[in-house]
């Protein structure tokens, strides 16, 4: 077996792209009682530091490659230029309806964020309660009806209630900047535990939109910015398991 040349590493490590690593603090149970834990930065890996390790695995083939081939010629001394792939700063924006915030690009809108149900997208159709426990289709599919989870508070201590999930689909309805998923939202209302979505047309096909791509604000909080679409929510405020700590252009 060959040892790996200079040239295929460099290659190897030209078109690597690492991921950033997400690390924030431990705060309370889940929906489901489920503590996560958590530490307080986020950090981002470089390619510089892989380079090291590579160049040291480099020489080692190197070594192990003139031990078993003692008629190989004499390795010469070559030069691995790696190039860092940075990121962009982050801003401090967390509006879970705006396309471009930092909570949507680097996929951190679920550790404040939760929708009314949970899908499995490798199994067709199946779906777990999350803030709501259960949903039913009107026969002309033009309306939802889902009965919520009881006990849920958002992460200030406020209780989670229906107000807040007619509040945020009502948003989506008077707002269409706001209505990222596209679905045709008629109107909100609730009645005790329960809340209806009503919609123009039979939605059956568009669950996912509804109960899964949906992030509930609380409405003790919305209800007060003047103009949601371009609010930034720098301290989001959910039912998420997690609070943010701090901020700063590298990291939260």
């Amino acid at each position: 077996m060959r040892g790996v040349t200079a040239m295929e590493f460099a290659h190897f490590l030209m078109t690597f792209h690492p991921p950033a690593r997400l690390t924030v603090g431990m705060r309370r149970p889940n929906a489901y009682g489920v503590t996560m834990l958590r530490r307080t930065s986020v950090l981002r890996r470089t390619v510089a530091g892989i380079a090291v390790v590579g160049l040291a695995a480099l020489a080692v083939a190197a070594c192990s490659s003139s031990a078993t081939s003692p008629s190989s010629k004499k390795a010469t001394g070559r030069t691995l230029v790696v190039e860092n792939n940075p990121q962009p700063n982050f801003t401090d924006t967390f509006n879970p309806f705006a396309a471009t915030s930092t909570g949507k690009s680097q996929n951190a809108l679920a550790l404040f964020y939760e929708p009314l149900m949970q899908f499995n997208n490798l199994k067709a159709g199946t779906t777990y309660p999350w803030l709501a426990k259960s949903f039913t289709w009107s026969p002309d599919g033009k309306s939802i009806t889902f009965v919520l989870r009881d006990g849920v508070k958002w992460s200030d201590g406020q209780p989670f209630t229906a107000d807040d999930v007619a509040y945020t689909f009502q948003l989506m309805q008077q707002n269409k900047a706001l209505n990222y998923t596209g679905v045709p939202i008629a109107g909100a209302t609730t009645s005790g535990n329960s809340v209806t979505i009503s919609f123009e047309a039979p939605e059956y096909t568009n669950i996912y939109g509804i109960a899964g791509q949906t992030w509930i604000v609380p409405k003790h909080i919305w209800s007060k910015q003047s103009d949601p679409a371009t609010w930034t929510d720098p301290t989001p405020i959910g039912t998420g398991p997690y609070l943010m700590d701090k901020f700063t252009a590298q990291g939260f």
